[in-house]
């Protein structure tokens, strides 16, 4: 029967491809499968699986995390990794319970921080780039406003769950050495960053040699103002150059199908999942991040470049094309 040495859940595929990366990049073979099109058989060394619960109710979301940890559970694995959003959108504490309903009595430590895209735990509290998370755009965001940054009062209720605050890379590295001591005896919990420094745990950082897309779609899915200014400066900047071009996420899918491109760009996991569902869910093998919070994955014989939305500096998508283009 399959074992893992690491077996994480995903609420939405950025966030799936994310987590797979930073493993990858360890030298580790991570896959990552997205529902419905699971395969728990797979021999990887990384399972990590989109659960697809961010759009879900609280209790749709509960069911089936219930269900995919109870896969997990039959068969083991040395870590689980819960990967949770980075601003506390989705349905966190309904899916922490439902871990801790299937691993019985395991401690489940929660460590919300990513100080490496400017998220950060001071007294139980999130703060975005200084601010708390309930005062920026994620208290606007179109499906899950954040109500509050409170972290207790976000799992209120939910058993033998720790908080860990982490206002920096040291307070993270420092749960993820205790997190690594214990893991046989508790959940992970948290964004990728957490899981960044879990990952050193399991060996060197490898050399990748990155894939070059000459001709690439790019798709913003994302309604958040990084983003949208991101794709503004691109569009300014590529005015005379061709080979990647702009898709609105209506006809993303479809373009993507049809082929004639050497990767995808693509910001927002909700947009994500439509683009990889018109090629029929193939499993994905994370290379590693290209830049903070951006994934390359290999999809079948193409390139699956992602980012979540409300991240990254202005001239984010001209660095990528730097990089992986021509």
């Amino acid at each position: 029967m399959t074992h893992w040495r690491v077996a994480a859940l995903a609420d939405d595929l950025t966030g799936a491809l994310e987590v797979g990366s930073k493993f990858a990049c360890r030298g580790l073979d991570a896959r990552v499968f997205a529902w419905p099109n699971l395969d728990f058989e797979m021999p990887c060394g990384v399972l990590v699986v989109d659960a697809e619960t961010r759009m879900l109710s609280g209790s749709a979301a509960a069911e089936r995390m219930r269900a995919l940890s109870g896969e997990i559970a039959r068969r083991g694995a040395e870590l689980i990794y819960h990967k949770t959003d980075s601003t506390l959108r989705g349905n966190i504490a309904a899916e922490i319970r439902a871990l801790g309903d299937v691993f019985g009595e395991r401690e489940i430590v929660f460590a919300p921080a990513y100080p490496a895209l400017g998220r950060v735990v001071r007294g139980g509290r999130l703060y975005v780039e200084g601010r708390p998370v309930e005062e920026t755009a994620f208290a606007r965001d179109p499906t899950h406003p954040v109500r509050t940054g409170d972290i207790r009062a976000l799992v209120e209720g939910v058993p033998r769950v720790t908080i860990a605050d982490g206002a920096s890379e040291a307070d993270l590295e420092a749960t993820a050495r205790d997190v690594m001591r214990r893991a046989g005896s508790l959940i992970a919990c948290g964004p990728a960053g957490l899981a960044a420094h879990l990952a050193s745990g399991f060996g060197e950082k490898t050399e990748i040699a990155w894939p070059r897309l000459p001709r690439a779609l790019v798709v913003n899915g994302s309604l958040h103002e990084r983003s949208l200014e991101q794709a503004r400066r691109a569009r300014e900047a590529w005015r005379q150059r061709a080979g990647w071009d702009f898709c609105d996420r209506e006809t993303a899918a479809r373009r993507w199908a049809e082929g004639g491109y050497d990767g995808a760009i693509v910001f927002g996991g909700d947009t994500a999942y439509r683009i990889l569902a018109a090629r029929g869910f193939p499993p994905l093998v994370p290379l590693g991040e290209i830049l903070p919070g951006v994934p390359v994955t290999r999809c079948g014989d193409t390139w699956l470049v992602t980012k979540a939305g409300g991240f990254g500096e202005p001239d984010l998508l001209c660095r990528l094309r730097e990089l992986l283009g021509q």
